[in-house]
């Protein structure tokens, strides 16, 4: 039984070899990680992790729609994310880690709810995941998109 395999045989509730591992590290590990073990491939693959991801449909955006949602203002060097999060850096001892804040903390209606600027990923770029998919394609590795979603094959 391959990776891919297992990991089918698992997601189905049938009998399986093992149990896939997945991790994600931060920037610094994987800098620790290319030092210590001199790899050039990812550590994805050397770990032998059983599948392969495609990135999220790309969506235009503009940051600035969401600073309204923070009337105590935003501390320097801070990102707002697609879903509006704002991550405000912390000290240099978190390193790539941030405090999150809720654009939605102040809202008291549902009017208030149904009027903030979600994303519309039907309007969003997926052309690229196609030529990953088939840059990625490997009988033996399962493939999987954003939030989560494994799939056995690709489809327009």
């Amino acid at each position: 039984m391959n990776k891919r395999e297992n990991l089918l045989a698992l997601l189905r509730r049938e009998p399986f070899e093992e149990v896939p591992v997945e991790f994600n590290l931060c920037p610094s590990l994987i800098e620790t990680f290319r030092e210590k073990t001199g790899e050039n491939r990812s550590y994805i693959e050397y770990f032998g992790m059983p599948w392969r991801n495609v990135e999220d449909i790309k969506l235009s955006y503009d940051p600035e729609e969401y600073v309204r949602f923070y009337p105590d203002g935003l501390k320097e060097g801070t990102y707002i994310d697609i879903w509006g999060v704002a991550h405000e850096p912390g000290s240099a001892a978190a390193k790539h880690m941030t405090y999150m804040r809720n654009p939605m903390k102040h809202m008291e209606t549902l009017e208030e709810v149904m009027a903030y600027p979600f994303p519309d990923y039907s309007k969003g770029d997926r052309s690229h995941q196609k030529r990953q998919v088939e840059e990625i394609h490997d009988p033996c590795q399962g493939l999987c998109g954003g939030r989560g979603r494994c799939s056995e094959s690709y489809s327009e």
